[in-house]
């Protein structure tokens, strides 16, 4: 099987901003290992550590959210266009394309779902009901993309972006195709044990690592709470990422860190009560590093968790919460996966770029 010559279109590639865009940045490298001639669209060029056949920035203007949104989407709209014939088009935004992959999930359940995180009920209904313009247009240019009957096939990172896809825009089978996330297997590999008493924490204290960028949206306060219940000092928290948590007994928040790798390497589980996820990539690094998983039905790696962890179906469920912790304290760490590589969900793409370029032909 000939491999076909992509472009890629992407708002960003900064792996500081979170796990969307790291993924990204593994994906394009493992395309490149595969054989694939990629070309880049981006408003900025990810670097040379990162095998490209061709770059074509998309600039950004504009003095508001809005405005700098639209001018991105306009920016993407004619690269794609200007390709369209020479490359199978691969688009993380909603932009014309061959193949739709939305790393963040479809933008309704993304926002209903974030809307949800919220504690207080009448920031949840604002949430909901209110949106600020430049969502309104990301949902408006989504909805119009894939309400057209020519419009590309929805690539699914997990089964239940697939499901968002049929649920939200009734999109029929024939349009959506799922190729499962993965994470850099070397990458996780090489992480190395830390010196707990460098981090804070007693050697010989169970260790739960809860890494998120969007505390409130993965679950972290409820995390937090279902800890204090425990009542255990032998049981502590290790947060990494997002805003200070508020001080607590047991708690201990490393803020933003880029040696996750060496993390999963130290601790003794991962506690992931997220509220939404398209994918879960720490849930997937976990499960390469053979460490035990708490998540929830609402991260889409949920169902690749099996045996080696604990699925709730509610975060905001303080009793199954509290249970799920205390019996993931209990837990094992097994032997590391090597199902949930990037390699799997670049065989997946191409696999579906291929069958897309021989229908048309």
């Amino acid at each position: 099987m000939s491999t076909p010559d992509l472009l890629v279109i992407a708002g960003g590639l900064d792996p500081r901003r979170g796990g969307q865009e790291r993924s990204i940045r593994e994906c394009l490298t493992a395309l490149a290992a595969a054989g694939a001639g990629v070309t880049l669209a981006a408003p900025r060029h990810p670097g040379d550590d990162i095998p490209l056949a061709g770059f074509e920035q998309l600039p950004v203007s504009g003095g508001t959210r809005l405005a700098q949104t639209r001018s991105l989407l306009r920016a993407a709209e004619g690269v794609s266009e200007s390709h369209q014939s020479t490359h199978v088009v691969v688009s993380h935004l909603p932009v014309r394309c061959d193949l739709y992959v939305p790393r963040g999930g479809i933008y309704p359940e993304a926002y209903a779902r974030s809307a949800a995180s919220r504690p207080n009920p009448a920031r949840r209904f604002l949430s909901s009901h209110v949106t600020t313009g430049a969502r309104k247009e990301l949902v408006r240019r989504e909805r119009r993309l894939l309400a057209d009957v020519r419009g590309p096939m929805l690539v699914a990172l997990s089964e239940y972006v697939a499901e968002q896809g049929r649920r939200w825009y009734g999109l029929d089978e024939s349009r959506i195709r799922v190729a499962r996330n993965g994470v850099d297997l070397e990458r996780v590999s090489a992480g190395r044990p830390l010196d707990r008493a460098n981090l804070g924490v007693p050697d010989d204290a169970t260790l739960i690592l809860a890494a998120a960028t969007n505390a409130r949206l993965k679950g972290v306060p409820q995390l937090i709470s279902a800890h204090r219940r425990l009542a255990r000092d032998d049981v502590r928290l290790l947060l990494v990422g997002g805003d200070p948590a508020p001080p607590a007994r047991g708690v201990h928040h490393l803020g933003p860190r880029d040696d996750v790798p060496d993390l999963l390497a130290t601790v003794d589980a991962l506690a992931h009560p997220t509220f939404y996820d398209s994918s879960g990539r720490v849930v997937l690094e976990a499960l390469a590093a053979g460490l035990p998983v708490l998540t929830t039905r609402h991260a889409g790696a949920w169902d690749e968790v099996g045996d080696q962890g604990i699925v709730i179906n509610d975060p905001r469920d303080a009793a199954a919460l509290s249970a799920a912790l205390e019996e993931i304290c209990r837990r094992d760490r097994g032997q590391p996966r090597d199902d949930v590589s990037m390699g799997r969900h670049v065989a997946g793409l191409l696999e579906i770029a291929h069958e897309l370029r021989t229908r048309t032909r």
